[in-house]
Formats: structure tokens, C-alpha cells, sequence
């Protein structure tokens, strides 16, 4: 038999149960602080990855200056020539004669020209812009020794007077005629020419005969019949 008393048995008991209980307690803290760390979220763990190291910047587009383009210089007006200038037609020469001379005037070689007579008219006003009154009909004729029909049609015929050369108005009546529309090799072609012209002008009198563009203006100058 053992010498222990026997009222010592039950408090060994106790303990053990005391024991036990912790023990499950701790077990119980020990599993819900490992379920709690399992659930945490990731952002509340601590990063371990070394930051990436930031992107080197390009250098920006604008940090170079903007060239500007130099402009071609442009040419000098002086440099190029007037189209106005080298549109104008040149003048037609003009030869002059005495307009009682009785040798014609030549246009060109074989091509002449004479005013044959003039007389003193009354004109008589008939088509627009005509002034009836004292007048003088000058008859021309042209002779052709070309070798070839030389057309007429074009020719145009004026008068003029007194020192600012006025123009004088040409009226088709008494007795105004045109040229044929050519002459022929060897031939002569007359018309005759009505101009208001007054008696008191008549000292200075000039009659021009253009046939063609390609030809001179021949002036027959001089004094016209005052009756």
C-alpha cells in the first residue's frame, strides 16, 4: 500500500484537466491566427519585388528648333521683258508727197500710187456720222507692174487738215467711189474720195492711202481747190 495519503489523488486530476484545456485553447489560437494570415488580402503582405526601374524618356520632338524653310528669292521684274511691250505692233512707216505731184508715189517696188484730180463739191449728208457742206472729191488711182492681182479691198483712205491734222469727215455723196477689190498685173485702179472739208481749210490738206498692214501709209500733202 503506499504512504500518500489518500486526499492528495484528486488535486493530480484537476490539474491534468486544467492542462488539457490549455492546451485545446492554445491549438484554437494557433489555428484561427493561421486562418486569419491565409485570408489576409495581398496588398496588406509585404512586396518583395525590387521596383522596376523607370523607363528611360526619349527626348521630346520639340527640344529640336524648328527649321524654316528659306523662300527662293524671286526674279526682278527688270529681268523679264513687258508682255505689253512685245504685244505692240509696230507702226507702219509713211512716206510723203506732194499731193499735185504728177509721178506716182510708190508704195512698194512696182506698186504706186497718185491722186489724179480734186475737185470742189457741195457733200450731201446720207449715212451715220456725215456732215453735209463744202467738200472736195480727190480721185486716186494705183497701178500695179508686180507681176500678180494685188488685192484693194483693204484700203482705206483719209483726209486731214489744218496743222493739228483734224480728221476730216467722209461723206459717200457726189460721186464717191471705192477701189475694185484687186488690180491685176499691169493695170490701174481709180476710186474717188468725199470729204467734208470747209474753204477756209483747205490751205493745208493732207490725204493718206493705206493698202495693206504690210505696206507704208503713203501722205499726199498740199493745198485742195476752194472752188
Amino acid at each position: 500500500m503506499s504512504s500518500q495519503p489518500a486526499h492528495k489523488r484528486p488535486r493530480r486530476s484537476a490539474t491534468v484537466v486544467v492542462l488539457g484545456l490549455l492546451a485545446a485553447a492554445v491549438a484554437v489560437l494557433v489555428v484561427v491566427g493561421v486562418t486569419d494570415a491565409a485570408s489576409a488580402p495581398p496588398a496588406a503582405r509585404p512586396s518583395t519585388t525590387a521596383p522596376a526601374p523607370a523607363a528611360s524618356r526619349s527626348p521630346s520632338v520639340t527640344s529640336e528648333p524648328t527649321r524654316t524653310p528659306t523662300p527662293a528669292p524671286r526674279p526682278s521684274k527688270t529681268t523679264e521683258p513687258s508682255r505689253a511691250a512685245a504685244a505692240k505692233p509696230t507702226p507702219q512707216p509713211t512716206k510723203t508727197a506732194a499731193i499735185t505731184q504728177s509721178t506716182p508715189a510708190a508704195i512698194k517696188k512696182e506698186l504706186s500710187v497718185r491722186v489724179v484730180d480734186m475737185e470742189a463739191v457741195t457733200g450731201t449728208a446720207q449715212g451715220p456720222g456725215e456732215v453735209a457742206g463744202p467738200s472736195v472729191r480727190f480721185t486716186i488711182r494705183i497701178t500695179n507692174t508686180t507681176g500678180a492681182p494685188v488685192k484693194l479691198s483693204n484700203t482705206v483712205i483719209n483726209a486731214y487738215v489744218g496743222e493739228d491734222r483734224s480728221p476730216a469727215v467722209q461723206l459717200q455723196s457726189p460721186g464717191a467711189r471705192n477701189f475694185p477689190i484687186s488690180v491685176a498685173d499691169g493695170a490701174s485702179a481709180t476710186g474717188a474720195f468725199v470729204f467734208n472739208i470747209p474753204k477756209a481749210e483747205r490751205d493745208r490738206v493732207q490725204v493718206t492711202v493705206d493698202t495693206s498692214v504690210n505696206n507704208p501709209v503713203i501722205a499726199f500733202e498740199g493745198a485742195a481747190p476752194k472752188s
